[in-house]
């Protein structure tokens, strides 16, 4: 009995919850709504009928951001040629939303390459510091954010070659591979991209940049090297490497 009460009440508070929306956040939901199930009828006719590619959500995340995080190519396609914004950033440089950075650490190595052709900057911030680059060396897709159209496992071949390849199109583009990242995993923890590939134990990715001129001395606030944290790890190959590098320099 309570259980059924109780459902009725959950129905009845989304009912109300929608009916409290304006006609614009409405028209988000649907959009989004069809931009998730891999429709793009209804997104093309409201852009064919001067509709805003910026429409937003209640909390302020735009059209971009759900096509993003679907990997709906398409879609991204049709709202940046329409004008919509990838990257937003408030008074303080902190950033509202970055869709450079959100491909990254998705591993849409395909995203990221049409954001790049659209002049998105390769190092713009995400939040106060992070950049694209180090996003995609995180490889923090599978555990905290799903790529919900690809079958790969945490740390399959092809998971890391996703990975691999999109920091390989972000080096390419310029990105700074000794880019300092204030504000994770902590507050002024200075990783660069380096170190969040060590952490993510990622052999490819450290070969990768290190091929790039990355700095194999950065410290990070504590002094940890990338060699410091591949041994706290017990990452023999990465250890291996590093400590080969070292003897030859």
């Amino acid at each position: 009995m309570w259980k059924h009460a109780y459902l009725q009440f959950r129905r009845w508070l989304q009912s109300v919850a929608t009916q409290l929306k304006t006609p614009a956040q409405r028209k988000f939901d649907w959009l989004a709504e069809s931009i998730g199930k891999g429709n793009l009828e209804f997104l093309r006719l409201y852009l064919s009928k001067g509709g805003d590619p910026n429409l937003g959500s209640m909390d302020q995340y735009p059209l971009i951001s759900v096509a993003v995080n679907y990997h709906n190519v398409e879609a991204v396609k049709e709202l940046l040629g329409c004008g919509a914004v990838a990257a937003c950033h408030d008074e303080n440089g902190w950033g509202k939303w970055n869709e450079l950075a959100n491909s990254a650490f998705n591993g849409y190595a395909d995203i990221v390459s049409i954001l790049l052709q659209h002049g998105v900057p390769v190092d713009t911030n995400w939040m106060s510091s992070t950049t694209a680059l180090h996003e995609a060396c995180m490889m923090r897709c599978g555990a905290d954010c799903p790529a919900w159209d690809y079958d790969d496992e945490v740390g399959s071949p092809a998971e890391t070659a996703r990975f691999v390849e999109t920091a390989r199109i972000l080096v390419q583009a310029g990105a700074d591979v000794n880019a300092v990242c204030e504000d994770w995993p902590g507050p002024d923890v200075e990783y660069t991209p380096l170190h969040f590939a060590v952490e993510a134990e990622c052999l490819e990715l450290v070969t990768l940049l290190i091929a790039n001129d990355a700095d194999t001395g950065a410290t990070s606030s504590e002094g940890r090297t990338a060699l410091d944290l591949a041994r706290e790890r017990n990452a023999s190959n990465i250890i291996e490497f590093l400590e080969a590098l070292d003897a030859n320099l």
